[in-house]
């Protein structure tokens, strides 16, 4: 197949580039999310606690989209093991929202 599209290998960099790809982008729509929430202060608060109130499913999204791109990186690189590990990371990653950050009452009058 001398000058046609080699699928295997663009898909193979494809999900390579996702792996790269994945913290810049947790990052921006992080910081997207938190400079347009009213209160929010990046030097007080962690980005994950954008997961709480009103928005928070947004955060939860990225949350999602984040681990969804790492997964898919070592598949790229044709490590099958850690493809599983990343996957059930990206399981684990994805259900948090089962388990919310509560805030304590006392940090929140600081």
């Amino acid at each position: 197949m001398s000058g046609g599209l080699n699928v295997r290998a663009a898909v193979t960099r494809s999900m390579l580039g996702w792996g790269v790809v994945a913290g810049p982008f947790y990052l921006v729509f992080g910081l997207i999310l938190a400079l347009a929430r009213d209160g929010f202060d990046l030097t007080r608060h962690s980005l994950s606690l954008l997961s709480l109130g009103e928005g928070g499913w947004l955060q939860i999204l990225n949350f999602a989209l984040t681990g969804a791109a790492l997964s898919a990186s070592p598949i790229g690189v044709g490590l099958l093991w850690l493809a599983v590990v990343a996957g059930f990371a990206w399981l684990l990653v994805s259900c948090l929202w089962v388990y919310r950050v509560v805030p304590h009452p006392d940090l929140s009058r600081r």
